[in-house]
């Protein structure tokens, strides 16, 4: 296997120290190793949204009655990741998305707040 970008004629010196940084001579790594001790995420604050009704046959409400910060934006995504619509917020109780010009299918809804934070959740079209 190499591990390589373009310009680097020597991939796998270049990347030794970052893959074997035990220098432990090991050529399969498992990804146990973890340099940065625990990880952690912080909890987006307005992450207690719902969404309804999910399956929708196109209308999809976003009640955000007992979110604590401010939605900024909604984006839908389809099943490979392509932005398919962006809405900019200016309620703080009630988004309404309507995607019944879209085909049946799973999609992706995420809400995103001011400080850049999002929560992305799946909806599902069937009409």
């Amino acid at each position: 296997m190499s591990w390589h970008w373009d310009g680097n004629s020597n991939p796998t010196a270049d990347l030794k120290d970052f893959l074997d940084p035990g220098n432990t001579g090991a050529t399969i790594f498992d990804g146990a190793f973890n340099p940065c001790g625990f990880v952690s995420v912080e909890e987006i604050e307005f992450s207690d949204l719902s969404i309804y009704p999910n399956p929708s046959t196109g209308i999809f409400n976003i009640d955000l009655s007992n979110v604590s910060g401010q939605v900024e934006r909604v984006e839908v995504y389809d099943a490979l990741g392509s932005l398919l619509q962006s809405k900019e917020i200016v309620t703080i109780d009630n988004i309404e998305v309507d995607l019944s010009s879209f085909e049946n299918g799973s999609y992706l809804i995420s809400i995103w707040n001011a400080s850049g934070q999002r929560v992305t959740r799946p909806i599902v079209l069937l009409k």
